[in-house]
């Protein structure tokens, strides 16, 4: 089914810019935070990226944050280096003190992993006999994440099925074309052949010879 496939779990990924995952550490229960609901966004450079990474940090206020044991203070802002790649934190107009704790883990899995758990997650159910409705869910603790996913992957569906029908028009296109270029070859082989006949054989175009007649 192409909407469990992998590839249109990607697409909803980078058009809602979820290649980061955002998780607040709660005193009993870690939740997951929508992007948008960050105090903060991550960014990552230098990294594999088929390769998955992650980084713990404990906001101190407005403009720093510790990471590692034991804790270093960074900025907001800054690039800062961490197991083997560099990583910033941008500051977002979201409060940091409304959140459950100030530690938050940030993490990047790879497109490949990414995909595969968005994929599993997002549950299909289709309509009895020949009939097109489904029903789309997928189960998340943050209900704006998974409106927007859900949102998103009913988007893309419409487009790509634009872009499958758009796709099989120009294939039909192209083999319409292939095919009249051979009938167009047939043709020309086939006058030639009746050309060639009628100048060894000195038949006369029966048109003209009636012309002739008529002349006469």
């Amino acid at each position: 089914d192409i909407i469990k496939s992998r590839m249109m779990a990607k697409r909803v990924i980078n058009k809602l810019n979820f290649q980061f995952q955002y998780v607040n550490k709660g005193k009993f229960k870690s939740s997951t935070i929508h992007p948008r609901e960050m105090p903060f966004i991550a960014f990552i450079d230098g990294h594999d990226s088929s390769s998955n990474y992650s980084l713990t940090v404990n906001v101190l206020n407005e403009n720093e944050f510790t990471v590692g044991d034991p804790p270093v203070t960074k900025h907001f802002g800054e690039w800062i280096e961490y197991n083997g790649v560099r990583w910033k934190l941008q500051r977002t107009r979201q409060d940091p003190k409304i959140f459950a704790s100030t530690i938050f883990i940030i993490s990047k899995p790879s497109a490949e992993n990414a995909s595969a758990t968005l994929s599993k997650s997002v549950n299909v159910v289709k309509g009895e006999g020949y009939s097109n409705i489904f029903t789309l869910s997928y189960e998340t603790d943050n209900t704006s994440m998974g409106v927007d996913i859900l949102n998103q992957y009913m988007a893309e569906y419409q487009q790509y099925s634009l872009e499958d029908k758009r796709q099989v028009a120009l294939n039909t296109l192209a083999f319409i074309d292939e095919q009249l270029d051979t009938v167009r070859v047939e043709l020309g082989e086939v006058e030639r052949i009746l050309k060639n006949y009628k100048e060894k054989n000195r038949v006369i175009d029966p048109e003209g010879q009636a012309t002739l007649y008529l002349n006469n």
